[in-house]
């Protein structure tokens, strides 16, 4: 998944959450902020190939893009600050993503939403303190995986011929080929 995908899918998770931006956090990172309730957190995983690499050109001579359909799933989980029920707010956000104009702007920035697991509440204990609510649901997710390769190219190629006998219709051909 590119940077601006990961960035659409983050902002969008945000906005159909109703939660600012910030409240949203890429899950597993080093020194991964908690931000103060409600918030989200997005885990991308099982990425996997769905066809073989397609190659396609681009405006620069020898750099060639590389590009695999690719499916992952996105586990999305919302804790809430107890003023909305976390398993509510998750199937509206599931509901959201089906809408037309939301589907529009996901084909813009090429990313697709085919499925949704169940809305789960996975509430817990902060020790024996506090119980923190909780809903997690899996998001089956597609995109196209992108990268460039630099493959070289041709720019000249030089072919001379001479013919050895012509009576057998024999000759000889010499290809010079010069590029990147």
């Amino acid at each position: 998944m590119t940077n601006d995908q990961r960035r659409f899918v983050h902002d969008l998770i945000a906005e159909l959450l109703n939660i600012p931006k910030p409240s949203v956090i890429w899950a597993n990172q080093n020194n991964m902020p908690r931000p103060m309730k409600a918030y989200a957190t997005l885990r991308l995983y099982n990425a996997q190939r769905e066809a073989a690499e397609e190659l396609r050109p681009t405006d620069t001579p020898g750099i060639m893009n590389i590009v695999v359909p690719t499916s992952a799933m996105l586990e999305v989980q919302y804790t809430d600050n107890q003023k909305q029920n976390p398993l509510e707010t998750l199937e509206r956000m599931v509901r959201g993503i089906e809408k037309p104009t939301v589907a529009d702007r996901c084909q813009a920035a090429r990313v697709a939403f085919f499925n949704a697991g169940p809305v789960q509440d996975v509430s817990f204990t902060l020790g024996a303190v506090a119980w923190e609510h909780r809903a997690a649901v899996d998001l089956s997710i597609r995109y196209m995986s992108e990268m460039t390769d630099d493959v070289g190219y041709i720019n000249e190629v030089n072919a001379t011929g001479i013919m050895i006998n012509s009576a057998e219709g024999e000759h000889q051909t010499n290809i010079n080929v010069k590029g990147d």
